[in-house]
């Protein structure tokens, strides 16, 4: 989170490599690995596979939960306070997940296909998702039922692939597997 290192996931291990000179710090021997992702905290780092999200304290480098998913090619969106968790993925239910516990909080049933993206709001209050079926969704974190659903005007065959949020949290970016971004402004009322 402070930009000293990044995770580099491969299919044996993660390795943790130095930004400023690109030199590996640790290797952790983990088979099948799809994805790595810092909380913003810093105080943990989740390593993903098709079935399960290593949650690893950065002091220890131990594993101190494992969440139990049913994604595949599972990325996770973590809360900017580093309380909750979202995978998207291939899967049949959108998880909202519990940091500390390991829990699941609440479980809903996602899109047919897949969740192309998942990212949260600023203030952690709503989780915005990207569907397969070219919708976005606003959810409330609550109950993950939908606040808002926008048709996002795709053509052809382009759909949404990736979300971003701003620094400041006021938009949300949505590119296209064709190269476009839309922009969006985000506006929130406390609805969590």
């Amino acid at each position: 989170p402070d930009g000293s290192q990044f995770a580099q996931c491969s299919d044996e291990a993660l390795s943790i490599v130095d930004t400023r000179t690109g030199k590996t710090l640790r290797t952790l021997k983990r088979d099948g690995l799809e994805n790595a992702a810092y909380s913003p905290d810093g105080k943990w780092l989740l390593a993903s596979t098709d079935e399960e999200c290593q949650v690893l304290s950065t002091k220890t480098w131990k594993v101190e939960r494992t969440l139990q998913i049913d994604s595949s090619y599972p990325r996770a969106a973590i809360s900017r306070d580093s309380t909750w968790v979202a995978f998207e993925g291939l899967s049949k239910t959108l998880n909202l997940w519990s940091l500390a516990t390991g829990k699941v909080v609440v479980s809903r049933p996602a899109d047919p296909i897949a969740t192309q993206a998942v990212a949260w709001s600023a203030d952690g209050s709503v989780l915005f998702v990207l569907n397969y079926d070219r919708t976005l969704q606003v959810l409330g974190r609550k109950d993950a039922k939908p606040l808002q659903t926008l048709d996002l005007g795709l053509l052809g065959n382009d759909r949404g692939h990736s979300l971003a949020l701003s620094a400041d949290g006021k938009r949300l970016g949505v590119g296209t597997e064709r190269g476009l971004v839309l922009v969006f402004d985000v506006q929130l009322t406390a609805q969590a």
